[in-house]
């Protein structure tokens, strides 16, 4: 931190993640209004509406499970990163196996591309 607050870090947290998500929508209803290929936007938006919600569901489980392998293991730099693109492939694995088995048990009825090509 550049300067510590007098808040706790489980308050902290949440109140940054909001303010981040503030900043991040009101850039893109900055993008939104400024886009001239609107296809790009579209194919962009919607990839990652599509998954943003699996990686949600998976990320943390995954990243749990994966650390209890290394648990108590020190590690040199190049292996931690390492280790962060095999958790990184394996969370986008299990994101896009979970979006498919959504779009199968929901027949597709809930896609967010089809709602993008209405407009």
């Amino acid at each position: 931190m550049i300067f510590p607050l007098p808040v706790s870090t489980l308050i902290l947290s949440p109140i940054l993640a909001v303010c981040f998500y503030i900043v991040l929508s009101a850039f893109s209803m900055m993008l939104d209004r400024r886009m001239k290929n609107r296809k790009v936007y579209d194919c962009t938006v919607g990839f990652l509406s599509r998954y943003s919600y699996p990686v949600f569901l998976v990320h943390h489980v995954t990243i749990q499970k994966m650390l209890t392998l290394f648990s108590g293991r020190e590690m040199s730099y190049t292996a931690s990163i390492l280790y962060f693109f095999v958790t990184l492939a394996v969370i986008c694995v299990l994101a896009f196996g979970l979006a498919k088995l959504s779009n199968l048990v929901t027949g597709g009825r809930f896609s967010v591309t089809k709602s993008l090509k209405k407009h």
